[in-house]
């Protein structure tokens, strides 16, 4: 489709101005977005596929650490990248919520043969608009607070997600470093029962054992074996769990010995009112919540605020009527006239209601964490008792049962049934330390993640 305007240079200037302003609007319709961007293609049709190109295998350089697994964690999280990409989606919205319109310009010529012109000249009439929208900062301010709440709860979600992934990380090394004590203690008991259950059955062969014996050698044997096998699977399947956050195969790392650091115990004055005001400072999932509560409040304020007249925008423009040789410039302005929003709509009554909600989420959000922290502390407080306890009465009787032991195989002539059976009775008592310690370290952990913070500071 083809069209032809006919310009008659004899209008003046207000003629010759319209042409450059009706080429540069050919020109740039012709042009698009091409000629931001000289041999791009910006055709979506004839765009090829993304090409995905596979990273290389990640390994660590020696042992893996805890500082290690967390980089590599934080790299490879598709959560975490998610939540980097929404930050940089609010920062630009942020930053496009000051953005201004554009200047808008008209321009017309219409050209008519008059019959009754003795002349014969042709009726030319030409039009030149200009048009500046003006902002409103009634509605401007407030939804420059919107988009800026809204970037500052994107990062505080970021934040929020990179420290449960740190707490995570840190107690899953815990827990690998406990499961491997644990595993060794296993096959140390299922070592121990083969040897009574082999010493039961020579003795029932000679009948110096009855079946109630051997059933019972049996049993603990099948038990022991049982429990092997349970710490191999708790084992494999945190190791599992480990890999898949670092996005590599379960056998592809050798962990650090001793890598993981148990937080510190926190002070005995913690009171629960104590813990809340640190969790309700340092909790970043808290502060998201906040910041989306005063977001949708400052959204409300922006749909309110339409109630308000304002003016649009500022018009002028020049006229040009060659016949009747006369030029006129005029200026106008254009207005808002809010009627419905004074009467009828009901943007504000939804936007209040956002707010009412927004500001019910963060409520309950810190009654959670009121919950979450009551949990926490009760559980610390439980395992440190049972901790203290079995300090005080059980950790003399294992060095006394480290004495029995060495002074039972310095015994001439002793059975290696009876060496085996207090041995065993040992390595039972160690795997009760080992299990009581961790559930201990296991609370520390969590009332450290509850509370957002380093129990240390």
């Amino acid at each position: 489709m083809s069209g032809f305007v006919k310009l008659n240079w004899r209008c003046g200037g207000a003629g010759r101005l319209l042409a450059v302003g009706l080429l540069f609007a050919a020109t740039g319709a012709r042009a698009g977005p091409a000629a931001a961007a000289p041999g791009h293609n910006h055709n979506p049709s004839a765009t090829n596929p993304p090409v995905i190109n596979q990273p290389s295998p990640w390994r660590p350089e020696g042992p893996l650490t805890v500082e290690q697994a967390l980089q590599r964690a934080l790299a490879s999280d598709g959560r975490i990248q998610s939540l980097k990409a929404a930050v940089q989606v609010a920062r630009e919205q942020r930053l496009a919520a000051t953005d201004l319109k554009d200047p808008e310009l008209q321009a017309e010529s219409r050209t008519s043969g008059e019959p009754e012109n003795a002349a014969g000249d042709d009726f030319v009439n030409s039009r030149i608009k200009a048009a500046l929208p003006l902002p409103n900062p009634w509605l401007m301010v407030p939804h420059v607070d919107a988009r800026g709440a809204d970037y500052q709860a994107a990062k505080a979600d970021l934040k929020a997600a990179t420290w449960l992934l740190k707490c995570d990380v840190g107690k899953l090394f815990a827990q690998l470093e406990y499961l491997t004590n644990e595993l060794a203690f296993s096959a140390d008991l299922v070592r121990l029962n083969d040897e009574v259950l082999t010493a039961v059955q020579a003795r029932a062969g000679q009948g110096a054992a009855t079946a109630s014996d051997l059933m019972t050698a049996s049993r603990q044997n099948v038990q022991s074996q049982n429990d092997f096998d349970q710490a191999t699977h708790n084992y494999q399947a945190a190791r599992r769990r480990l890999a898949s956050w670092l996005d590599v195969a379960p056998v592809s790392f050798e962990l650090a010995t001793n890598a993981a650091a148990v937080p510190a115990p926190p002070e005995p004055d913690l009171s629960f009112e104590k813990a809340l005001a640190t969790a309700v400072t340092a909790r970043s999932d808290l502060a998201a919540l906040r910041w989306r509560a005063q977001a949708a409040v400052s959204s409300y304020h922006e749909v309110w605020n339409q109630k308000i007249p304002w003016i649009k925008e500022v018009q002028a423009g020049y006229m040009d009527n060659s016949v009747k040789d006369s030029d006129k410039y005029w200026v106008g302005l254009a207005v808002d006239v809010p009627i419905f929003a004074w009467t009828k709509n009901h943007a504000a009554d939804a936007a209040r209601a956002k707010a009412q909600l927004a500001g019910v989420e963060a409520t309950n959000g810190l009654r959670q964490v009121r919950q979450e922290l009551h949990d926490a502390l009760d559980e610390l407080e439980q395992t440190r008792r049972q901790l203290t306890r079995f300090e005080t009465n059980i950790s003399p009787l294992i060095a006394t049962m480290h004495q029995t032991l060495a002074a039972l195989k310095r015994t001439p002539d002793v059975m290696p049934e009876q060496v085996a059976a207090a041995e065993l009775q040992l390595v039972e008592t160690l795997l009760l330390d080992l299990n009581t310690r961790w559930q201990y370290q296991s609370a520390l952990f969590d009332l450290e993640r509850t509370l957002g913070a380093p129990l240390d500071q």
